[in-house]
């Protein structure tokens, strides 16, 4: 069964591959998954379905309202269906300890690994914890390669 990914939002510009522009591949390189085998591994998903704009030559966070209204109609469902998600950054990491009942009610038994996200703003963050991020991920990732 493959893994939900879910970052903050979609990029302003629209990439054939998911996180493409991020450091998310090469995370998974580091641990043996390539690009292609991602694809078949995840599905990704974020809490806002659009480009919220920019700011401090980032995104802009997503409103309340947009990720409550993604969350219902998208996520939710995808939350039921799988069994492990990996949130990237902190928009997710907060609207899922913000709304964990309601998590936990609709997949009581859902496994859930916070990374930081894998923005190049990141990099230096990256290298300080990048032994940390690998193995969290091959642990996590491992029970459904195996």
């Amino acid at each position: 069964m493959k893994i939900l990914i879910i970052g903050q939002a979609l990029p302003k510009v629209q990439q054939a591959v998911p996180y493409d522009t991020t450091m998310l591949y090469g995370w998974l390189q580091g641990i043996g998954i390539s690009k292609e085998a991602a694809q078949e591994l995840f599905d990704f998903d974020a809490m806002c379905p659009f480009f919220p704009g920019a700011e401090n030559g980032g995104h802009k966070k997503p409103s309340q309202e947009d990720m409550r209204q993604h969350f219902k109609s998208v996520l939710s469902g995808k939350i039921r269906a799988y069994s492990k998600v990996i949130l990237l950054g902190n928009v997710p990491k907060e609207f899922f300890q913000d709304n964990a009942s309601e998590i936990d009610a609709l997949n009581p038994r859902l496994a859930i690994l916070k990374l930081i996200h894998p923005s190049k703003r990141n990099w230096s963050l990256y290298q300080q914890n990048k032994e940390l991020i690998h193995s969290r991920l091959k642990a996590f990732i491992e029970l459904d390669i195996n």
